[in-house]
């Protein structure tokens, strides 16, 4: 899990524009990695996303996604 606050001077110039910033955006990973064989691995994952780009009118995220690794 990871927390990212944002500055007040940020959310007040977003203000000023009209945007409402959040105070922070967070995310949150659950992943697993697998070895196959000796040059692959392979690493499933979902990601959370809340208040993504601390834009309050942004609704909240999730990703689902694959990394993979080659070893040459």
């Amino acid at each position: 899990h990871t927390r990212g606050s944002i500055g007040e001077k940020f959310r007040t110039s977003q203000a000023t524009a009209g945007i409402a910033a959040s105070a922070a955006e967070s995310a949150t990973e659950i992943s697993y990695r697998v070895q196959v064989n000796k040059w692959l691995a392979v690493q499933p994952l979902i990601q959370w996303y809340r208040n993504p780009g601390a834009d309050s009118a942004v609704p909240n995220a999730t990703v689902v996604g694959a990394r993979v690794e080659l070893a040459l």
